[in-house]
């Protein structure tokens, strides 16, 4: 069965490279960044982008955009020259043809990051020209009975 193109991002505060070549990320958000009072100045953001699509349809253009209240924040557009020595296969042997994987992994990272007032951080991306919508993470202030639960003032 053909699997479909997908993206991701893992939104956090801090994206470091360990030994060995691993990634740890700080303080991530789930589905939302509760502030406590807005405007919110955060020091840093970061979104790591996952992006994975069949082999069979390796694109010819890939564009990814970072989208705060429907307004590009950061975009990143590759070529199919680009493309081909990012994109990395994801090997299994056991998996047919049709079924193989490619992918691609990013970050945006912003230091600092001003929000304004409640809103969402969307993402896209944009294979051949065909959109695919990736995870979004609403910015909100808390309710009451989070305020309780996470102590927060």
């Amino acid at each position: 069965m053909m699997k479909s193109k997908s993206i991701r991002a893992i939104y956090c505060d801090d994206i470091r490279l360990e030994i060995g070549g691993k990634q740890s990320y700080m303080g991530v958000y789930n589905t939302d960044l509760l502030a406590h009072a807005f405007p919110l100045q955060m020091p840093k953001f970061c979104a790591q982008v996952m992006l994975t699509l069949p082999t069979l349809e390796a694109p010819k253009n890939l564009r990814v955009l970072l989208l705060y209240n429907d307004q590009t924040l950061s975009e990143i557009t590759l070529d199919e020259a680009t493309l081909g020595s990012q994109l990395i296969p994801e090997p299994d042997p056991e998996t047919l043809p049709e079924d193989q994987r490619l992918g691609i992994n990013f970050s945006f990272v912003f230091a600092p990051l001003l929000i304004e007032t409640a809103s969402r951080i969307k993402l896209r991306a944009y294979i051949d020209g065909e959109e695919i919508k990736g995870n979004t993470l609403i910015i909100r202030s808390p309710t009451n009975e989070e305020r309780i639960a996470l102590n927060m003032p």
